[in-house]
């Protein structure tokens, strides 16, 4: 986790002063350890622990750094000796002053102990409470041996760091969606019922979110990448690679499904004639295309509203641990709602990447011209679905809230 996307107990944020880099912040019923570090800034108007909190020109935001020094060699790694601290102000900060000036430091009042083992519990960026305890990364020194082997072929690209996020997350996904539409419709017994296929989806899903909700955003979905385009949320110029990304992502992830299911679909389908549906959607004997095509967008509408609601960090977020769950369960309640019409396919590229995938592993051509070209609905709803919902959650909410005040 980022020290900048923690709050402490003022709600402000706290970040690794001296080694400017990323570190990690884990909830843990214990001692906290911490490795590394020689200084902390805590952002704060007003310390909680300063003895001369009298002394500050103003109560606007001042910085406090905390300076550590460990014990002698051959104790305890979590024990820190002592710790000072010194205020630097809005104007201090500002002339650049990056380090703290030993001179004006003071120890921490006589009512606390110079042992400090349990820290205090931070205040994450959703607003909610939890006992975060730090946990520094270990030094390159003492790195895993392969590790360090492989760190020379780490990307330097954030775009390429994106895109590889948004194949892996879009795989996963497809691995749990496909993997249950397999198994529920291609076996010979009852193994599944529609709901354990809305339930794998969603959690395919969550899974998907986790794995590059921190790196990319977790698109996972064309329709997504376009409505960010659409308002801003993400350059134009990112779109391309975020969209390759995710048909590829879904391309691996069909082939992956049908090496497993090969022989099963050996016995069931052949000659390879009906079982296409396993892999990508098409819609009801009694659904006509113009029917098809409506609920993609509404489905797809719904699915974005639903998107821009959970995320809206002036709303009600449901934060980073809690909104891959709600994206879950909003996808489970899209599948039970809309789901019997066209499949739900509510994302071009969980429909083309496997359609693209079955028209060469056995079916032929016939999975883009089935029920007069139906390929495009799939693909062309979504999409135009995807900016009606999130621009229906902009124009009648987000536009809405009152203007944010200073602290």
């Amino acid at each position: 986790m980022d020290f900048t996307r923690i709050r402490g107990p003022t709600g402000h944020s706290l970040a690794d002063a001296s080694q400017h880099r990323r570190c990690t912040a884990t909830a843990r019923p214990g001692i906290s350890t911490l490795r590394n570090v020689a200084a902390l800034e805590l952002y704060a108007p007003s310390p909680r622990r300063c003895s001369t909190r009298k002394e500050l020109p103003c109560q606007a935001e001042s910085r406090v750094v905390l300076n550590f020094s460990r014990q002698a060699a051959g104790s305890h790694p979590s024990r820190v000796q002592s710790c000072s601290f010194s205020f630097l102000t809005p104007c201090e900060h500002i002339r650049g002053h990056s380090s703290p000036d030993t001179s004006t430091m003071a120890p921490f009042p006589s009512n606390q102990t110079s042992d400090i083992q349990v820290p205090q519990p931070f205040e994450d960026v959703d607003g909610k409470h939890e006992t975060s305890f730090i946990d520094m990364p270990l030094t390159p020194k003492a790195a895993p041996a392969k590790l360090q082997r492989l760190s020379r072929f780490a990307v330097q690209s954030v775009h390429l760091r994106e895109c590889f996020a948004e194949f892996l997350g879009t795989f996963v996904m497809i691995l749990f969606g496909m993997g249950v539409n397999n198994q529920v419709t291609n076996s010979q017994d009852a193994n599944g019922t529609w709901l354990s296929i809305n339930m794998c989806w969603g959690i395919g899903v969550l899974i998907g979110v986790y794995c590059t909700e921190g790196i990319s955003g977790a698109h996972l979905n064309t329709a997504v990448t376009l409505a960010h385009c659409v308002y801003g949320r993400l350059p134009w110029w990112k779109a391309p690679g975020y969209m390759i990304s995710q048909v590829l992502g879904a391309f691996v992830g069909a082939f992956v499904i049908y090496v497993r299911q090969y022989q099963n679909l050996n016995v069931i389908d052949p000659d390879r004639e009906t079982t296409q549906s396993s892999f990508s959607t098409y819609p009801s004997d009694n659904i006509s295309n113009y029917t098809a095509f409506y609920t993609e967008v509404v489905g797809t509408a719904m699915l974005l509203l639903g998107i821009y609601a959970i995320t809206d960090q002036r709303n009600r977020p449901a934060g980073p641990v809690g909104a891959p769950f709600a994206f879950c369960l909003l996808i489970m309640a899209l599948g039970m709602c809309i789901g019997m019409n066209t499949g739900y396919a509510i994302n071009p590229a969980r429909d083309f990447g496997p359609r693209l995938f079955t028209s060469i592993a056995g079916w032929g051509s016939k999975v883009f011209t089935l029920r007069d070209h139906y390929f495009w609905i799939p693909i062309v709803g979504p999409l135009i679905g995807g900016v009606i919902g999130a621009g229906l959650y902009i124009l009648l909410v987000e536009i809405h809230h009152p203007p944010q005040t200073l602290p």
